[in-house]
């Protein structure tokens, strides 16, 4: 909700438009009397960015201070909880992701731990499933129920209504393509492969073909249920601060961090002010050089965890923004 305090008045007044206030929530202004900011921590070579800076958005004076890190000791992943022993075993969870970057670091140059660090997203597609197989023409409604691991799929098919049961014993998921292979519970000679493409809203559509016995081959799709985009890495570190004329202030506990070229895009629940309690803020800043004003710019919104994470891991933007800094200075380190 836009909150603006009113001075003729004395009352805090509420604006309609809450897009724009939130969503430029990143910003710039004269401090709010007494609020303290810290001052910006040591950078320790780490990647990330940091400024001090002013800008005018929606006709409004903001400020906003900031120093955030991209993490390089430690991953996460929502896909599921692991522990350490299975993240320095796993060779795989890298091959779930997808990331938005023309280029990654070379494999070759990382250890299994760093491959996981890499920043991007994951489809978990554990559930169970609605889906249609069709075979001649004729559509058979099945249950597909899949268990998504590191190690990769498992699960089973069976008819609506019982019948005709399958079971999956390998498969997995890498980037929106999935694939998994089965067998006929009343004669495992009898196997199948699957092949699918998850589209943006969650659901899969592919072919499948028998690879033993039989030559039969089909198309499938899912009517019910939907993958889940999660995010793998892009931890960090670091604070946001913002303030405004209006007396509108918050502080950012920032935990998702990553840095490409000259920009860096930042999240984390807000953690104390008199707006934002609740939300999470998805930040992007720019490094135009120096002085900051002659191209450094800002984007910020308030949004939920999970957008707020996704939008860090696929380097989007947040909703509102560009807005041009008029003081101070973005710096981003690589």
């Amino acid at each position: 909700m836009n909150y603006r305090y009113d001075i003729k008045n004395g009352k805090t007044r509420v604006k309609t438009n809450t897009k724009k206030y939130i969503l430029s929530g990143l910003a710039i202004a004269t401090l709010v009397a007494g609020l303290s900011i810290p001052a910006l921590a040591a950078d320790n070579g780490e990647a990330g960015a940091k400024g001090n800076i002013g800008y005018s958005a929606y006709e409004l004076n903001r400020h906003a201070e900031f120093n955030v890190h991209q993490g390089s000791d430690r991953c996460s992943s929502d896909l599921n909880e692991r522990n350490d022993s299975e993240l320095d075993n796993s060779k795989d969870i890298i091959k779930t992701g997808h990331s938005n970057e023309a280029t990654d670091k070379n494999d070759s140059n990382l250890n299994d731990n760093q491959k996981l660090c890499v920043c991007t997203t994951s489809w978990n597609i554990s559930g169970a499933w609605k889906i249609n197989v069709v075979y001649l023409g004729v559509t058979y409604p099945e249950n597909l129920v899949l268990t998504q691991t590191i190690s990769g799929l498992s699960g089973s098919i069976t008819l609506v209504g019982g019948g005709s049961p399958w079971t999956i014993t390998t498969g997995s998921v890498n980037g929106n393509m999935i694939e998994f292979t089965g067998f006929f519970n009343a004669d495992p000679a009898l196997k199948a492969h699957f092949n699918g493409t998850i589209a943006s809203d969650g659901s899969i559509i592919g072919s499948w073909n028998d690879i033993t016995v039989d030559s039969r081959v089909g198309t499938w799709m899912s009517t019910s249920s939907a993958a889940m985009e999660s995010v793998i890495g892009c931890t960090g570190h670091g604070e946001f601060t913002y303030s405004d004329e209006d007396h509108a202030w918050y502080t950012v506990d920032v935990q998702y961090v990553k840095v490409s070229g000259h920009d860096t895009w930042f999240a984390g629940p807000v953690v104390s002010g008199n707006v934002g309690m609740g939300e999470w803020l998805f930040a992007r800043v720019h490094d135009g050089g120096n002085p900051g004003n002659a191209g450094d710019k800002i984007w910020g919104s308030f949004t939920d965890k999970n957008s707020a994470k996704l939008g860090v891991a696929l380097m989007s933007d947040p909703s509102d923004g560009p807005f041009l800094i008029n003081s101070g200075n973005i710096v981003v380190r690589n």
